[in-house]
């Protein structure tokens, strides 16, 4: 049995990539739906705008010190700021 299981790994690696394939297309969709847009020619403008960010944020490669600062300097403030002033209006 444990020759069998041994060679299981790669199902935990496929599950991740597969969790996260799922969480940037459902982000990328409820995008698209929240702001309403209706033209088919819009809508692919702001998916390559999206590619290209997540194309030009992922080329950069920081150290997780780096990381943390521009999560706490960032991030976090400009997150809590647009949700307090989204659940105000």
């Amino acid at each position: 049995m444990g020759r069998f299981i041994e060679h299981l790994d790669f199902l935990s690696i496929y599950q991740w990539l597969t969790g996260a394939f799922i969480r940037v297309s459902f982000l990328l969709f409820l995008s698209l739906e929240v702001l309403s847009i209706k033209k088919p020619l819009n809508k692919t403008i702001l998916l390559i705008a999206y590619l290209v960010m997540l194309i030009v944020s992922n080329s950069f490669s920081f150290s997780d010190v780096i990381l943390y600062y521009i999560i706490k300097t960032i991030v976090l403030p400009v997150t809590f700021w647009f949700f307090l002033a989204f659940s105000i209006l």
